[in-house]
């Protein structure tokens, strides 16, 4: 009955004593550090506990939900179905229920009602004079995860919508509105933005109060990453095949050049080689920054791969002058430029060049270049003599001396000079060789008649032999 005793001595030294009805299980021993522990399991029924072998061993017993381990004391345990109550007399006890520890000091008794998430009840026991009320929570805060955003995100739309888990009954608020959750805990929720930096709260608040809170930083970036292209300049014209762009945009920026992905640097630059094709191209450079903006720039390169037509105008191949400087005219394309001996020449307009080039005694040889937008170049040499040196002339017979008597109406010039050399006897042109002999008859008049030979090559230098010949007529 509730007054008779059961008194259980173990081996250990512990006295247990059962009163009234009871059903209780006793474990075995066991040595942990150097100390001899055991175990009770109290199914329904009181234990009472008195030993005063406990300062290097400790008991364990279990009631229920209940766990209650003793160093050097005395103390009561209920357990009668649904029902638990710790009672201590003196010393002090450890409590477990379920994760909750706490402990009791001698003159308090613990009852929790373990069916219902009110607060645990903590009181003195009896009329002793330990007045004791304290609340024993659920402290642990609910587990909150966040799977959409990340702590920071930066972004170009004006709307993120919030997904993560917490505990089934938890309640969970995003920026202070109340937000519905499914059977296992899953939410989401839409949350409107503005430009710039947006805090976004969720908490997750438990049935006992207790609440986790997460954070989440979005940025709004609705602006395009800045993007300049400072190489190929627009409608560039190129002979290589190959253009190397190069470009500048934001830190961090991914960026496509003709639909290949692009090197950008930690500064920012971008470097890309793209192929050309005959004739006009288009070169396209689109980034992209962090938060999706796009910003596109395209350029026109034209490749041109034939060198520009040159026409020499004037001064004709092969000029022999006697004259210090040439004026040299070229005709070549209106977008290109001529480079005469090493400098540029003056544009006349219409494709039309001209420089005046000074000679050297002897042969010169004038370098020519035509260069077009594309650097192709088209080189030719002109070929001109100036010749300072008048034509060496010999005369024979008669005019070989000067002052000559004849007594002949006609009178034989004849000489020599040098190939090319044009001849004129008294203005009158006469036919040289190939080898420059020459010959003619000029009709001579009574008394003295003077003969003018004049000699001129090709490069306009003259040599002019004067003779007398005095014509006396036969008696």
């Amino acid at each position: 009955d509730s007054s008779s005793w059961i008194e259980l001595t173990l081996p250990n030294g512990i006295l247990v004593r059962v009163r009234g009805p009871a059903e209780f299980k006793i474990g075995e021993l066991y040595k942990v550090n150097k100390r001899i522990q055991s175990k009770i399991e109290l199914v329904e029924g009181a234990v009472y506990l008195s030993s005063s072998k406990l300062a290097n061993s400790s008991i364990q017993i279990r009631a229920g939900q209940l766990n209650v381990v003793s160093r050097h004391t005395k103390f009561t345990v209920y357990n009668v179905g649904e029902k638990n109550l710790v009672k201590v007399f003196e010393g002090e006890v450890e409590v477990m229920v379920g994760d909750r520890r706490f402990s009791l000091k001698g003159g308090q008794s613990f009852a929790p009602t373990l069916a219902t998430p009110t607060p645990l009840k903590l009181e003195a026991w009896d009329k002793w004079n330990i007045s004791l009320d304290a609340a024993i929570v659920d402290h642990v805060p609910p587990v909150l995860k966040i799977d959409f955003p990340p702590s920071f995100l930066i972004t170009n739309k004006t709307s993120v919508v919030i997904k993560g888990n917490t505990e089934p009954n938890a309640t969970v608020f995003v920026n202070g509105v109340k937000v519905d959750l499914d059977a296992t805990g899953n939410f989401q929720h839409s949350v409107e933005l503005r430009e710039g930096l947006n805090l976004i709260v969720v908490e997750s608040r438990d049935l006992a109060g207790n609440s986790t809170i997460s954070r989440r930083i979005v940025n709004v970036d609705l602006q395009p990453p800045m993007l300049v292209v400072s190489y190929p300049p627009e409608s560039l014209i190129t002979k290589m095949p190959t253009l190397k762009v190069i470009a500048y945009t934001e830190p961090g920026a991914k960026a496509v050049v003709n639909g290949e992905q692009a090197f950008v640097s930690r500064n920012g630059k971008i470097e890309h080689a793209v192929k050309l094709s005959l004739g006009e191209n288009t070169v396209k450079v689109e980034v992209t920054d962090s938060a999706g903006n796009t910003t596109v720039v395209e350029k026109t390169v034209i490749l041109d791969v034939v060198p520009p037509r040159l026409e020499i105008l004037s001064p004709e191949r092969g000029l022999v002058t006697n004259k210090d400087s040439v004026d040299v005219v070229v005709l070549t394309e209106s977008n290109a430029a001529v480079v005469i001996e090493g400098e540029p020449a003056e544009d006349l307009g219409g494709g039309k060049f001209h420089k005046v080039v000074y000679l050297n005694e002897g042969p010169n040889a004038i370098g020519i270049q035509a260069v077009d937008l594309a650097g192709n170049i088209n080189s030719q040499f002109l070929a001109v003599t100036r010749d300072i040196t008048p034509p060496a002339v010999t005369l024979t017979g008669l005019l070989a001396i000067d002052g000559a008597v004849t007594q002949s109406p006609e009178l034989l010039v004849r000489g020599s000079t040098e190939p090319d050399v044009q001849i004129k006897v008294n203005g009158v042109e006469v036919d040289v060789s190939e080898s420059g002999e020459f010959s003619t008859i000029y009709k001579l008049r009574e008394g003295m008649n003077s003969i003018t030979i004049e000699a001129i090559d090709a490069a306009g230098n003259k040599t002019v032999i004067k003779r007398r010949v005095l014509y006396v007529p036969q008696s």
